[in-house]
């Protein structure tokens, strides 16, 4: 039985995307070693599954749907730049996420206690909402980078909504991974 990689995501705005689109294209003439995250691809993770069968499939399926119940949609803002594990000695870059209920965090914690019952591993690590825009193989240190980059000169983003998570197919290729939406879950109005 073929499996396939997947993983769990927040989809984020044209509007973000187009955001961040540019913030890569500043910082990619700056660095050198670093493997960006093609645009089309961004996306704010809550959880990666590993290799998962049919079977597991329709079980993350079932499992989410009654996860999400409750959840109704909320707001978040884009935070700024970080780097983990930290900016001495960063593998990857990304852009920060801060909704004030920290409904994300809820959510990643609802997934990682039901999944885990469903036989899926807890991460190791905390959760902390972002989105990745660049990895690399080596630790850079990227201070001076973000000493230089001035946020303000891309203008102020609006802030945005999150009404789903989706369920996400991930296909790796030597031009780098390809993701593709197996299902999504839409939050309800109450």
């Amino acid at each position: 039985m073929d499996k396939i990689r997947a993983f769990l995501a927040a989809p984020i705005s044209e509007d973000v995307r187009s955001y961040l689109e540019k913030i890569i294209s500043e910082m990619k003439g700056e660095t050198h070693d670093w493997k960006w995250v093609n645009p089309k691809n961004l996306h704010i993770t809550l959880k990666f599954l590993g290799y998962c069968d049919n079977k597991q499939i329709l079980d993350i399926q079932r499992t989410i749907s009654k996860c999400i119940k409750n959840i109704q949609p909320f707001s978040y803002v884009l935070s700024g730049l970080g780097a983990f594990p930290n900016e001495r000695s960063a593998r990857v870059l990304w852009a920060g996420i801060k909704d004030e209920e920290k409904n994300f965090n809820k959510i990643y914690k609802l997934l990682e206690r039901n999944l885990a019952k469903r036989g899926f591993e807890k991460e190791r690590r905390d959760y902390s909402p972002h989105i990745t825009i660049a990895r690399s193989k080596k630790r850079q240190n990227i201070n001076n980078l973000f000493l230089e980059l001035n946020l303000e000169k891309f203008g102020n983003l609006p802030v945005q909504l999150n009404d789903r998570i989706t369920l996400y197919k991930s296909v790796l290729s030597p031009q780098g991974p390809s993701y593709y939406k197996l299902k999504e879950f839409i939050f309800q109005n109450k």
